[in-house]
């Protein structure tokens, strides 16, 4: 990524050839600072559980609660 946007004989516009890779200018900046080839990657924390999270049989019992709440109110369940 970082070669094919310094390497090329003609010059092109950061903003573009980053747009064009689907990347980040600061990702380009941060990969382009020395050292960074030894730094992993950094992954996405979306994956990662949240300690203070709801386990599943928790949130099935607060749906199962809601549900009965609302049936009785003659609201529509709510989306999933």
């Amino acid at each position: 990524m970082i070669t094919l946007t310094t390497e090329r004989t003609e010059p092109i516009p950061l903003a573009s050839a980053c747009d064009a890779l689907v990347i980040p200018r600061s990702t380009f900046y941060a990969r382009r600072r020395p050292g960074a080839e030894e730094l992993p990657a950094q992954t996405s924390r979306k994956h990662v559980r949240q300690p203070r999270a709801l386990t599943d049989e928790e949130r099935r019992r607060v749906r199962r609660a809601w549900l009965q709440l609302s049936a009785g109110r003659g609201e529509p369940s709510p989306r999933r």
